[in-house]
């Protein structure tokens, strides 16, 4: 019976190191870049969801810290969670509303 030959440790630590590089590489393409229309509708876009925002939550605006508070010691740390529903309702106005300046036509193009 012949004995299988083993590569070395190193051999097969740099295969693997290497291939899971190019599997990295392979899902980190950069974004095509954006034209100016394209630029000034996402910060038209983004202005308008920080607008929307800042009037949905105004009572942040004179919220006190909680650390100021009398017996402050007694309330639980934030929660890793805290946040991601406005954060998702911030991403989506922004995704609406790109969307709708896509589907409307700019005047001078041609689809």
């Amino acid at each position: 019976m012949t004995a299988i030959r083993q590569r070395p440790l190193h051999a097969r630590l740099r295969f693997a190191v290497s291939a899971f590089g190019l599997l990295l590489l392979a899902g980190c393409g950069f974004p095509p870049p954006q034209s100016e229309t394209e630029r000034a509708a996402s910060d038209g876009c983004r202005d308008d969801a920080n607008r929307i925002y800042n009037a949905q939550n105004r009572y942040q605006l004179s919220e006190r810290a909680s650390p100021d508070t009398p017996f402050s010691g007694s309330t639980p740390p934030p929660l890793p969670s805290d946040g991601l529903s406005d954060k998702y309702g911030y991403d989506q106005m922004v995704s609406n509303c790109l969307r709708r300046s896509e589907a409307v036509p700019v005047s001078g193009q041609t689809n």
